[in-house]
């Protein structure tokens, strides 16, 4: 038994190796997946740039169009206010200024805005557009690294199976399948008593019990968490 309780104690610290290798290769996968969560990220927000872009574009267009038609009525209007010939041909050439003007000076103003938002929309497009390309050769280099890498972490987790398996085959098949199965929960699947507890859970143990563990005849599994307790000598 007590050897058994030491392929015991070796199979669970083998487990926990395999374990920090898997999450060494989920911490590679997590690089690759950030960076393209940050592409796709950017390709949509690229696409609504590019969208607005358009839209702005057919905004200034027609603005401009408008602009065009009301700078010419007003330049008309100013110059036949020099070729009235009456009183009231020149209050309606007036009135005519008087509206026409803050129009036109509007309409100045929501074209020099417009431009400005192109402008500015398309620095943002181009910086998109290079991040895109820039990362795109970052996530070839990096999927190439994290390849690499986990490829060397399967293998080191298939040499600690493989040891594993080989440590399994010496223990009674019960304890084998139990083990497995605390372990399709837990991490640990051992435990021990301290202060007369178990160290994972807090159960109570008692003296008789304490007695049965340490002498190590038989196996005890914490009635509370399920795992197997390990002899003190251990």
């Amino acid at each position: 038994m007590k050897e058994q309780f030491r392929l015991l104690r070796e199979l669970q610290s083998l487990k926990l190796a395999a374990d920090e290798h898997q999450k060494l290769i989920l911490g590679h996968q997590g690089r690759v997946a950030l960076l393209e969560k940050n592409r796709h990220q950017r390709q949509d927000q690229l696409q609504q740039d590019q969208s607005q872009l358009e839209q702005i574009k057919t905004e200034l267009a027609q603005k401009e169009q408008l602009l065009n038609q009301q700078s010419d009525r007003l330049t008309r209007s100013k110059k036949q206010m020099n070729l009235v010939t009456s009183e009231h041909e020149l209050k309606t050439r007036e009135h005519e200024v008087e509206v026409l003007t803050p129009l036109v000076e509007s309409l100045e103003t929501n074209v020099f805005e417009l431009m400005e938002k192109i402008e500015s929309l398309t620095e943002q497009i181009n910086e998109g557009e290079n991040y895109l390309a820039g990362s795109l050769h970052s996530l070839k280099e990096i999927s190439q690294e994290v390849e690499q890498d986990i490829s060397k972490e399967n293998q080191a987790i298939s040499n600690l199976a493989q040891r594993m398996e080989a440590l399994f085959s010496e223990l009674p098949e019960n304890i084998q399948s139990k083990i497995k199965r605390i372990w399709d929960k837990k991490a640990v699947a051992l435990t021990t008593v301290e202060k007369n507890a178990c160290r994972y859970c807090g159960l109570s143990v008692n003296r008789t019990e304490l007695d049965e563990i340490d002498r190590a005849l038989t196996y005890k599994f914490c009635s509370s968490c399920g795992r197997l307790f390990l002899p003190a000598y251990l």
